[in-house]
């Protein structure tokens, strides 16, 4: 081995003593100090420290402020948007986009309109028909229960008749 990589050898190793040493002052106990000397050998990124459990109002809260955020950055964008748009193909463009948005957009709420009112209809027809195939089936089922009562009715005076004379 040459006398230089023994040297870088022998500074790497002091500098890692060092360091251990350091990690070992700085721990209260030897399962601390333990962990911290795997973590300095080990090769897996750190971990993030887990968040502590929030309270239901601090989480409320929490959603409620990153809702509002996320709405004001929209804003933000669609104002950047439309200066962008003006400074690209002049003034008035942004405006003139803003409309057609919301001749578009009435254009597309009367569809849904007649798109829900042919539903509706359609909805309609058909509960129509399975009322009427509904009550012509109750219809048939007492018409074959008043039948077959009366075949019964026949069958139990037939059974009973006089054959011989003798009734």
């Amino acid at each position: 081995m040459d006398p230089i990589s023994f040297a870088a050898l022998l500074a790497s190793l002091k500098a890692l003593i060092a360091t251990i040493k350091k990690v070992v002052a700085l721990c209260t106990d030897s399962k601390e100090a333990w962990s911290q000397i795997k973590k300095l050998f080990s090769s897996s990124p750190a971990r993030k420290a887990k968040n502590p459990t929030l309270t239901p109002e601090q989480a409320e809260f929490k959603r409620v402020a990153e809702k509002e955020i996320r709405r004001k950055n929209a804003e933000t964008r669609i104002a950047n948007a439309k200066i962008d748009m003006d400074e690209r193909y002049g003034l008035g463009t942004a405006h003139a986009v803003e409309v057609a948005q919301a001749l578009e957009k009435e254009k597309q709420s009367r569809e849904n309109e007649k798109r829900h009112k042919r539903k509706r209809d359609k909805d309609r027809a058909s509960k129509e028909f399975f009322d009427k195939v509904f009550r012509f089936l109750v219809g048939l089922g007492q018409l074959l229960l008043i039948a077959s009562a009366a075949s019964l009715v026949a069958y139990l005076v037939w059974i009973n008749r006089c054959v011989e004379g003798q009734c």
